[in-house]
C-alpha cells in the first residue's frame, strides 16, 4: 500500500487527508479527455446535465459536495 510507503499521511489531520484525497482526484482527472471515458459514463455525464438544464435547482457545487463528504454525509446521495 501506499500509506506504508509514506507513513507521514497517517500524521495529517482528518481535514488534510480529505483535502490530499481532493488533491488526488484533481490529479489523476487532469490526464482524462472525452475520449478516455466509456461510452456509458459519457452518456451518464449527458443525462446529469439535461437533469440539471431542466431543473437547476436539483444541482449542488462543487463546495457543497465536499462539504457533505467532509461531513460524512455523502452516502445519503447514493440512493
Amino acid at each position: 500500500m501506499i500509506i506504508e510507503r509514506i507513513p507521514e499521511i497517517l500524521r495529517l489531520t482528518q481535514a488534510e487527508q480529505m483535502e490530499l484525497c481532493y488533491e488526488l482526484v484533481e490529479l489523476a482527472a487532469r490526464g482524462d479527455t472525452w475520449e478516455d471515458l466509456s461510452p456509458e459514463v459519457v452518456a451518464a455525464l449527458d443525462q446529469q446535465r439535461e437533469e440539471y438544464r431542466r431543473d437547476p435547482s436539483r444541482g449542488r457545487t462543487w463546495e457543497q459536495v465536499k462539504a457533505k463528504i467532509a461531513a460524512g454525509e455523502w452516502r445519503q446521495w447514493q440512493k
